[in-house]
């Protein structure tokens, strides 16, 4: 008869309780656990058999925890069983050569998403770090670790395969975009990796679109790691939503919208529609104009645009020039970040003689250098009109 139907022994039943009661495990791993701790209770001493029992458990997964107190405990036993029952002096051992090789990212994150660096030669893991390190210059690997950590334990000859084979298909893509973006795509196989790109040019962006797949997959890497099928319907529902639009562009300057749900694009969308700064244009040509505005937390982008209507008042001048402004220029103005915006502020502390020569758009849209000289320009202005009696 099969395991499942197999009378379960009374020790065996208390470790199933023991996973499923305090640690959340399913009844399918619970009976796993349960069943690899009779495995290796049975044959040998008395004491082994007494270490799988739940109070001899609960004190491993209770000193696993003071070790890495976000850990899953449930995780750990299910992909690396024997390090919940490692002696507890190497299991120390182990999580504090961790903990120095991981540096400022998280071993908790990273035992989660990979237990199997807690069975793993400190000396491999070391040097998959250097590999890995030497992989992805300046991007940073304690981000990458916690959000791929499978990749402490790839083999760095196999990722550097990879990693070619991806910058062959996207000429343009740099390592540390990768990083940033879809780390875990340095797992994918080469042949994989085409023909997620050929899926993504032929069903995600018809022809008709002239749009470079090559190009877009670049611009946002991890669409490679999403389904076909998901981007298709999230682009069809962006089409609808700006039907006016050209599709090839807004795609071509926002790719990252076909991550998003139908859902959340819409939802943004009407939360931008609403903001008092766009009340006399129409919404559809700023989100034409500039479609990532439609990524952004709509939290966020009416505290940026209310902020920005809140500098310009500093200027009688500058509200009735951003009263006139147009759909494309508002949403560019949408796009500058905080500390553009914060250049009014600093401007509003000349006098209105001076202040008023400058207009809203060119202020915020020159470099950080033109904003520098500029303001050294008003300094010396006020300097020359107050004289030498001045400040």
């Amino acid at each position: 008869s099969s395991s499942s139907s197999a009378p379960v022994e009374p020790c065996e039943a208390a470790v199933v309780r023991f996973w499923q009661e305090e640690h959340g495990a399913t009844s399918e791993r619970a009976g796993l656990f349960a069943r690899r701790g009779r495995r290796r209770g049975r044959g040998g001493s008395a004491a082994a058999a007494a270490e799988e029992d739940p109070a001899a458990l609960r004190r491993r997964v209770q000193h696993l925890r003071a070790l890495l107190p976000d850990v899953d405990a449930v995780r750990v036993e299910y992909a690396a069983p024997r390090a919940l029952h490692l002696p507890p002096r190497e299991l120390e051992h182990k999580v504090s050569v961790l903990r120095v090789l991981l540096g400022g990212a998280s071993a908790s994150k990273v035992v989660n998403g990979a237990p199997q660096v807690l069975s793993e030669c400190p000396d491999k893991l070391a040097r998959n770090l250097r590999a890995l390190r030497a992989l992805l210059p300046g991007a940073d690997v304690d981000k990458v670790l916690e959000r791929a950590p499978k990749l402490l334990r790839s083999d760095p000859e196999t990722l550097a395969r990879n990693l070619e084979a991806l910058r062959r298909l996207l000429p343009s893509v740099r390592a540390i975009d990768v990083a940033k973006d879809a780390p875990t795509l340095l797992m994918y196989a080469p042949e994989t990796l085409e023909k997620k790109l050929s899926m993504l040019g032929s069903r995600v962006l018809p022809g008709g679109m002239v749009l470079d797949a090559a190009k877009v997959a670049a611009r946002s890497p991890s669409l490679l790691k999403r389904e076909p099928a998901t981007l298709e319907r999230n682009r069809v529902a962006l089409e609808r939503l700006l039907p006016g639009e050209d599709q090839a562009k807004v795609v071509g300057r926002a790719p990252t919208l076909l991550k998003l749900s139908p859902e959340t694009v819409a939802r943004n969308f009407a939360k931008l529609s609403e903001l008092e700064l766009l009340a006399r244009v129409d919404p559809h040509a700023v989100a034409g104009s500039y479609p990532s505005l439609l990524g952004y937390d709509p939290a966020a982008l009416a505290a940026k645009a209310a902020s920005l209507q809140a500098q310009a008042a500093r200027s009688p001048k500058w509200v009735e020039q951003l009263a006139g402004y147009g759909a494309g220029t508002l949403g560019v103005l949408l796009i500058y970040s905080a500390d553009r915006h914060a250049r009014l502020e600093r401007l509003a502390e000349f006098p209105s003689s001076i202040r008023d020569k400058h207009r809203l758009l060119q202020v915020l849209k020159c470099t950080e250098r033109q904003f520098a000289a500029l303001i050294q320009r008003v300094t010396d202005q006020v300097h020359i009109d107050l004289g030498p009696g001045g400040i």
